[in-house]
């Protein structure tokens, strides 16, 4: 199990975009395997305290869309209400010719956070930042106070 506290202490590692790339890459694809394996002990309210779009928000649903090698538009996109039933979609797809996928967390007032991506078997955690967030009503250009709520739950020093 991953407590708020440790886990936005690894978030913010990965946000803060210090140090060696390739031992920030290994730390997200640690945590995600943490998750994978809280999914797999059906850890489904923890994990859907962690997977937010928003610190003061939680998640309605988990939407995971998968992709077939090549393909531009997702192949396959499922709702989930249960966060671990959406993190072992993503990370064990029921058909081998998907081999990417994401896992959104969404709230009701439309916000979303790619928290999660697979590419063939690897999944990895993502950082709340510009490219992996979407503001309320799903605008990509209402992403700005949602990040500043980020980054101030991360303890993260404002951008600008």
């Amino acid at each position: 199990m991953i407590g708020q506290d440790e886990w936005r202490s690894a978030l913010a590692a990965l946000a803060g975009g210090r140090g060696d790339p390739a031992l920030r890459h290994r730390a997200a694809v640690e945590l995600a395997g943490r998750m994978v394996a809280m999914a797999g002990d059906d850890e489904g309210e923890s994990l859907g305290f962690l997977l937010r779009p928003d610190p003061k928000l939680r998640a309605t649903c988990w939407r995971v869309r998968q992709f077939r090698l090549g393909d531009i538009a997702p192949t396959s996109v499922t709702d989930h209400t249960d966060a671990a039933l959406a993190v072992i979609r993503l990370a064990r797809p029921d058909r081998d010719a998907l081999v990417a996928g994401e896992l959104l967390a969404v709230a009701a007032d439309g916000s979303a956070w790619v928290a999660l991506t697979r590419n063939e078997s690897e999944v990895v955690v993502q950082a709340p930042a510009p490219d992996t967030l979407l503001g309320p009503g799903g605008r990509s250009d209402g992403y700005g106070p949602l990040l500043g709520r980020w980054r101030a739950a991360l303890d993260l020093a404002p951008l600008g």
